[in-house]
């Protein structure tokens, strides 16, 4: 979905996934915090979690959310 068209919640998720995508491919996943997650993103800790409960969370939304087969197949 181009990102114009995003509302303000899901451009916001889309730049926690894409601050936890980072993080996890500098660190790895085990060795990176919400926390970190968070100041990556430019939020605040508590911001994060209106968003995603848990760093599980986020990872199984970065699945869903950033696999190539929503490129190519409408949702």
């Amino acid at each position: 979905m181009p990102e114009e068209t995003l509302t303000k919640g899901e451009r916001t998720r889309l730049t926690i996934e894409n601050a936890a995508i980072a993080l996890f491919m500098e660190q790895g996943y085990h060795a990176t915090s919400m926390r970190q997650i968070a100041e990556r993103a430019g939020l605040a800790l508590g911001g994060i979690y209106n968003h995603f409960a848990s760093k599980d969370e986020i990872f199984e939304a970065i699945i869903i959310d950033q696999h190539p087969y929503r490129k190519i197949l409408p949702l």
